[in-house]
């Protein structure tokens, strides 16, 4: 067995028994654990830690970026004691408020299918159950974790909520170009450090952000609807469905995807900012050698 088949194997364990242990808990009460705990533990985690702050701090004071930081560890603990009741949480509807439903129902009435953007504010995981409550079946684009066991582990906690899930693949593209034509609807996270990005103004310099959402719209003529997964107040949320963004279909030139790309970009930067605490700040986005001041790029950089 290779070291890292090994390494794979502690973790399945792990989080295996961390399922175990939490599923007897109440949701609010292991949701709570999971925030006392990453509060304190979080930030001694020394790399994710790093970026978060350095990220933070692009926004923020060197103060309020500290303390943001404890909070940001305290909502991923929440999130990850969160999976072994997520399909409690999905049975559980007055725990999830929606707002911007007539969103919802103007893309309906386009018929052109829709591209449902979120990004990993909150607890992301709800993106699927709010789908399924207002009755769109959804294709839903996901990076799989490395290791396979804790992806399987992942899918079998989730609730079954009729969406399908796509890893990002040649294959995957194409039956979401299909369902997309057919009038349906898919999703992703765009927060996710893709391969295909575009530069985009964000939290203070320019971010790269996947321009997936801005291609597909263009390309077919579907509206891009932003989607706010908001923690409220321990396991209690809102979800909030932004004015669809409703290009023409034609031509996925550059200067169009940037203009989209940087209209979801802006849409999610103002909700971060509002609850920057919810938000994964260990993601890199930005270029080695950006000015958080400027926004612009060091072309020296390596």
């Amino acid at each position: 067995m290779s070291s890292r088949s090994f390494r794979y194997r502690l973790e399945d364990v792990a989080l295996r028994a961390l399922v175990k242990g939490l599923s007897p808990l109440s949701l609010d009460n292991a949701s709570d654990l999971g925030a006392g705990l990453m509060r304190r533990a979080g930030p001694m985690i020394g790399r994710p830690s790093k970026v978060a702050l350095e990220n933070l701090s692009r926004v923020f004071s060197r103060d309020e970026a500290q303390r943001l930081l404890r909070e940001v560890w305290a909502n991923l603990g929440r999130v990850t004691f969160e999976y072994p009741h997520l399909r409690r949480l999905a049975l559980e509807h007055d725990r999830i408020q929606i707002e911007g439903q007539d969103s919802f129902e103007r893309v309906k009435s386009l018929n052109k299918g829709g591209v449902f953007v979120a990004a990993h504010l909150g607890n992301w995981e709800l993106f699927p159950m709010v789908m399924d409550r207002l009755g769109g079946h959804i294709l839903l684009i996901y990076r799989a974790p490395n290791n396979p066991h804790v992806r399987d582990l992942i899918q079998l906690l989730r609730p079954d909520t009729g969406v399908t899930y796509i890893t990002k693949s040649h294959q995957g593209m194409r039956q979401i170009m299909r369902h997309l034509s057919e009038g349906g609807y898919i999703g992703f996270l765009t927060d996710h450090r893709y391969s295909d990005t575009l530069p985009v103004d964000f939290l203070g310099g320019q971010a790269r952000i996947a321009h997936t959402a801005a291609l597909l719209a263009r390309r077919f003529g579907a509206p891009i609807i932003c989607t706010r997964m908001e923690r409220l107040n321990g396991a209690r949320f809102r979800a909030t469905l932004a004015k669809p963004i409703e290009p023409e279909k034609g031509d996925a030139t550059h200067e169009v995807l940037q203009i989209l790309t940087q209209q979801v970009a802006s849409q999610f930067d103002i909700w971060i900012r509002e609850r920057p605490e919810q938000w994964f700040w260990m993601q890199k986005l930005w270029a080695k050698g950006d000015n958080a001041e400027t926004g612009q790029l060091d072309e020296t950089a390596s």
